[in-house]
């Protein structure tokens, strides 16, 4: 400590004590964190190892800075960072007493925020324990820090089992005790974001018991309605139920009324326009290059560059905010929503109309195509019933006349020869006759069948023709029923949107109303409202466990997991307040020891343990023994 100058002390906990130092050569202010590792065992100092590692891989102006390490001669860790003036976020919003942030300085801290869980996110960490106490403000800029129970994950499939971090932000599936992955951490910052907006906790209740219920079910008061709809849909989305529901921080990153800030934020850095930034002494201030490869992976640093090099103002760069795309206030929110909700009937009702003249238009040319066919279909067959050969009709007419002169010759002498020459010079000039007919009439023929193929050409052209207007229609058709549906789809959500504002506007008085009656009521019946709250936890966790077929349900004994239960609600208790490792040591030391240790004894070492403020967590402890104890005499399922 010969380096460094101890100012005052900053806080406590079962890791150790913080201190803030002034460095004697560089006259600057310190923050030191004392760690006590001479009594801790294997695991809990690879733990510390591995918080110091953490930090010094990282390095982004919106994380609290590591500056140095050492061993000191009492046998204390001690992690120096960078001092932060501004505190941290807790006390900013103490200090408002009552007075709302402005949204402009909250859409600033969200998208500052937002850049150091990105670059968080991006190296496999999440932070575990993200709230307004672990966010601090240096020069008017955010920080993010204490990383002391942060988890790297091997790989972006990868998630964290072990239930760590403050129940006020914990999220729904660590209550459930699923696994969790980055979208806890978006949980969590959008629990930070309403407490800016609200100066309140979303998620407050008088016990454990009952915070869970509340998080499990999703049940806050409104958000302020005095910031825009773009901020409280983006922190509704934050803190959707189901993980997948939650937005990423990249997602987050790109709406466009957050782009517009991180765009703004990054110009200022770069251009050196911000207050006090990129003084050389400044660790964390120097640290830009992972703010750069942010701007290009955003697709900002082009765009950055060159308002840099043209000098223009920041606000040149025309986002399309969507928060501004809804008037801020609710009266004129739902006018906008009405107007918008009638002209999607109107749009909808033209289309409508013209898909019906359409598919009228489509009738009638399938009609006149059909009449052509069957037309043409009717002259087919009469022109194939009158059609006969020439060489057939010849042929019989030629058999009939050599018959009859047979004939005749049979029933005349030869004394008739005279007329019989007669007879058959006759009948060979009537021969003659007929075929010469027939061979005008075969012409005839020939001449009917040509103009009944230029015939068939002229209909076979139109047929395509007609066939052609009907294919355009069928598209035409297809496009306009596409359109009808978007359009429905997009008047659905029109009106759904419409009558969620105008309900909300009728009730949202009443609904604070209520919340405030119902917080001040649970304050004098806090026994009750407990109890109240368990029963309702352990019937929401039977509900959630959706891998239980329903013929096992009736085979399980429901004492087992009601004790159960409230074995993993003791554990979280203890894990709330004291951490997982403090927690484990101290269960450690109270199962094996209390058999053969004095109470006495056991309270000294106790504290040491737990330190003095932390003592009353002993009870839990036993308990949570003594239930796990019992556990074992009572069968999981019945006979």
């Amino acid at each position: 400590m010969e380096v460094y100058e101890t100012i005052k002390l900053i806080g406590s906990g079962a890791f150790g004590q913080v201190y803030m130092v002034r460095h004697m050569r560089e006259d600057k202010l310190y923050v030191i964190k004392k760690i006590k590792t001479r009594d801790m065992c294997q695991k809990d100092r690879e733990n510390t190892e591995n918080e110091v590692r953490l930090l010094q891989k990282l390095r982004h102006s919106n994380i609290v800075a590591y500056k140095d390490s050492y061993m000191d001669r009492e046998q204390y860790l001690n992690i120096v960072m960078i001092h932060c003036e501004g505190g941290d976020m807790h006390n900013k919003i103490q200090n408002q007493k009552g007075k709302h942030f402005p949204e402009n300085q909250i859409l600033d801290w969200l998208a500052q925020m937002a850049l150091a869980l990105y670059y968080l996110h991006d190296k496999k960490i999440l932070h575990r324990d993200l709230k307004t106490q672990n966010i601090f403000l240096k020069h008017g800029r955010v920080r993010l820090g204490d990383f002391g129970i942060a988890k790297v994950l091997d790989s972006t499939r990868d998630f964290a089992n072990t239930c760590i971090g403050t129940p006020y932000y914990m999220s729904p599936e660590l209550f459930k005790y699923k696994p969790y992955s980055y979208k806890s951490d978006v949980w969590a910052f959008g629990c930070v974001l309403y407490e800016m907006c609200n100066l309140r906790h979303a998620f407050d209740a008088q016990s454990l018991n009952g915070l869970a219920v509340k998080i499990m079910k999703g049940s806050y008061p409104p958000i302020n309605s005095s910031y825009s709809w773009g901020l409280r849909d983006l922190i509704g989305k934050m803190l959707q139920l189901v993980p997948n529901n939650r937005p990423s921080i990249i997602e987050i990153l790109n709406k466009p009324f957050v782009k517009k800030r991180v765009f703004q934020y990054m110009c200022e850095i770069f251009s050196g326009q911000y207050p006090e930034v990129c003084l050389p002494n400044d660790i964390d201030d120097i640290y830009q290059d992972s703010l750069k490869d942010q701007a290009y992976k955003l697709n900002l640093m082009e765009i950055i560059q060159q308002q840099i090099q043209n000098g223009n103002g920041i606000s040149a760069l025309d986002f399309d905010d969507q928060s501004q795309k809804r008037p801020p206030k609710r009266q004129g929110q739902r006018a906008f929503l009405e107007k918008k909700v009638q002209k999607d009937k109107e749009e909808l009702k033209k289309q409508i109309d013209e898909k019906l003249k359409i598919e009228k238009q489509i009738k009638k040319l399938e009609d006149k195509k059909y009449s052509q066919n069957n037309k043409k279909r009717q002259q087919q067959q009469i022109l194939s019933k009158e059609k006969i050969p020439v060489n057939q009709k010849n042929k019989q007419i030629s058999n009939n006349n050599f018959q009859q002169l047979q004939n005749q010759k049979k029933k005349k002498n030869q004394n008739e020869d005279f007329s019989l020459d007669l007879i058959e010079r006759e009948s060979f000039d009537q021969k003659n006759g007929s075929t010469s007919k027939l061979s005008e009439g075969e012409d005839d023929e020939q001449k009917s069948q040509d103009q009944v193929i230029l015939e068939e050409d002229n209909e076979e052209s139109e047929y395509e023709e007609i066939d052609a207007k009907i294919e355009l229609m069928k598209t035409k058709l297809k496009e306009k029923t596409i359109k009808i549906n978007t359009l429905k789809e997009s008047l659905k959500a029109n009106n759904k949107e419409y009558h969620i504002n105008v309900e909300e506007e009728e009730n949202n008085d009443k609904i604070i109303e209520e919340e405030e009656n119902i917080y001040y009521e649970n304050e004098g019946n806090n026994d009750e409202q407990e109890e109240e709250d368990e029963e309702d936890y352990t019937f929401n966790e039977e509900e959630c466990e959706e891998n239980i077929n329903e013929d096992e349900k009736i085979n399980y004994n429901p004492q087992y997991y009601k004790i159960q239960d409230r074995i993993k609600l003791f554990i979280h208790r203890c894990e709330a307040g004291l951490g997982n490792v403090i927690y484990e040591k101290a269960y450690d030391f109270v199962k094996y020891n209390q058999q053969n240790t004095s109470v006495e004894d056991m309270r000294t070492k106790l504290v040491q343990i737990l330190q003095a403020d932390n003592i009353g967590f002993w009870h839990l402890v036993d308990q949570i023994i003594f239930l796990e104890e019992l556990l074992l005499t009572i069968p999981q399922v019945l006979k």
